[in-house]
């Protein structure tokens, strides 16, 4: 594990405030790839960043490297900032939401093996987050956001169906124009 230096509270602001793509400054949160096989079905992505809204949301990009695709998925900000810092070589003061679940999974022999987002229902993206547990594997309905910021607290992999992908991923181009008519958070 790397060594990570402490976030103050200015820094943990500064992390809500950076995004990708070029659309609200430039920060890559890509995450290596793992070498394991994908589940059946699914396609094994990279967290590429986070863009935010001036709703008070942000959307997560979800980058499939191997066909350079994207899709776009629409968190909250928390979530959002939850993600950067995980991603980041900044730890905060005093646990985070996600560290905590980290902690409790651990001391209850729980192993987050990976998150994969199932399917896109009534514009709403499902997912599923799988343990492993007394050497049982269990998947766990979970919402996108906290699913994803939870892997990628324990450094697991994150899916997504490659029927969803199919219908729903778009270009890096395609991406770019979304975000230029949606208008991205501008930080002075």
């Amino acid at each position: 594990m790397k060594k990570k230096r402490n976030m103050n509270r200015r820094d943990f602001l500064a992390y809500g405030g950076i995004g990708t793509l070029g659309a609200a400054g430039a920060f890559n949160l890509a995450k290596p790839l793992s070498a394991e096989t994908p589940p059946d079905g699914m396609t094994l992505v990279e967290v590429d960043g986070v863009v935010d809204m001036e709703d008070f949301h942000s959307i997560l990009i979800l980058k499939d490297p191997a066909a350079d695709r994207y899709l776009q998925v629409w968190v909250s900000f928390y979530q959002a900032s939850m993600i950067r810092i995980a991603m980041s070589d900044r730890e905060p003061n005093r646990p985070l939401t996600y560290e905590l679940m980290e902690s409790l999974l651990d001391a209850g022999g729980v192993k987050v093996l990976y998150t994969s987002v199932t399917e896109l229902r009534y514009m709403t993206y499902h997912a599923e987050i799988a343990v492993k547990t007394g050497g049982k594997v269990l998947k766990l309905d979970c919402r996108p956001s906290d699913g994803i910021a939870l892997a990628v607290q324990t450094g697991a992999d994150v899916y997504v169906s490659t029927k969803t992908m199919e219908e729903e991923a778009r270009s890096k181009r395609e991406i770019e124009e979304r975000m230029r008519r949606i208008e991205p958070l501008k930080m002075a």
